[in-house]
């Protein structure tokens, strides 16, 4: 980890459930992770779940970039390291990595929040006392975001999903590992089952709701050797959330 906020240590356990055909731990189970993480942390200084309600704020997630150096396989101790990097104005980033029972950083991620008034939906001015809880002194001038996503130029593959109750989660809105169980799923088969995924980024453009029906795009190339995958989630033909996979060919 580098300078910024207080850092963040919780181990989880790498179940069965959480693993895929070849027993590596999914990027969904790392996702899953790190929101807990996040979450355990904000509790821990009394600015979580019940400061949330109370307050009637949220944080949302707007990027992610998550680079996998090495999956955690089954039955693995997963020690998640997580850290407030730097607040301005709504926005925050924060960061994330596993390490192995060697010491040794084997997924890295960055990601990026929305801090929201939940009664407008509308995003919010950071309170001072947030800043203080994750020990960050100031906002910064600058703050620096992963990349930008572009949308497919064409549809290789297309998935046609129905939002469901259990889609939603405390925020009332589609949880945001959803996006990236409807991306994969319009990958092709051979790479979903065979392939290594190596890096994820997504941008969230739009909440999904309860009741809409969402599509699945994607559009396969290849970059340098790797299998690159460009997914849409569309809401009719409204982008609501762009995602790029890269993967190791089977």
């Amino acid at each position: 980890m580098t300078q910024g906020g207080n850092i963040f240590r919780h181990t989880y356990f790498a179940q069965y459930h959480d693993c895929d055909t070849r027993q590596r731990l999914t990027v969904l189970a790392m996702m899953r992770y790190f929101e807990d993480i996040a979450l355990l942390q904000s509790d821990s200084y009394e600015v979580g779940l019940d400061y949330y309600a109370k307050e009637q704020v949220a944080w949302l997630l707007n990027k992610w970039d998550i680079r996998i150096h090495k999956a955690p396989v089954f039955k693995d101790d997963v020690h998640v390291v997580t850290q407030p990097m730097a607040m301005r104005r709504f926005l925050a980033n924060r960061r994330y990595e596993i390490i192995d029972a060697a010491g040794q950083v084997v997924v890295d991620a960055d990601s990026q929040w929305v801090f929201v008034d939940m009664a407008r939906r509308r995003p919010a001015r950071i309170r001072e006392e947030i800043y203080s809880k994750y020990g960050l002194s100031d906002e910064v001038e600058t703050l620096p975001a992963p990349p930008a996503l572009g949308e497919p130029a064409r549809a290789d593959v297309v998935r046609e999903f129905h939002i469901r109750k259990s889609d939603i989660d405390v925020n009332r809105h589609v949880n945001n590992i959803r996006y990236v169980d409807w991306a994969f799923d319009a990958l092709p088969e051979e790479l979903a089952l065979g392939g290594t995924l190596r890096r994820l980024q997504i941008h969230y453009k739009k909440e999904v709701h309860y009741g809409e029906a969402v599509s699945a795009r994607t559009e396969m190339m290849e970059k340098n050797g790797h299998l690159v995958a460009c997914h849409g989630i569309y809401a009719g033909d409204e982008l609501r959330c762009s995602l790029e996979s890269c993967w190791e060919k089977p």
